[in-house]
């Protein structure tokens, strides 16, 4: 499965008011209001299991998880791959 795919189905089954919701890679998330820091520590920890990556939290910032292309580049760079 596609690291993008993948990510929609962690936010789809994580996130409350996402699970009917078509969301589009560029989609803004935290601005929207869909996504809050409580959610962010929630995602953080399933990309951690799901990717096999650490996630430094003093590396990121809450724009790492404001569209699903940001949360893909943020897991790409964390496991060392290229994303372009």
């Amino acid at each position: 499965m596609e690291t993008k795919e993948k990510i929609r189905e962690i936010l789809v089954n994580t996130i409350e008011g996402l699970n009917n919701k078509n969301l589009k890679d560029d989609e803004q998330l935290i601005t929207t209001g869909y996504i809050d820091s409580y959610e962010i520590i929630k995602l953080m920890e399933e990309f951690e299991n799901e990717f096999l990556v650490k996630i430094d939290i003093e590396k990121i910032s809450l724009s790492d998880f404001e569209t699903i292309e940001a949360m893909e580049k943020l897991i790409l760079d964390m496991k060392g791959e290229s994303h372009e």
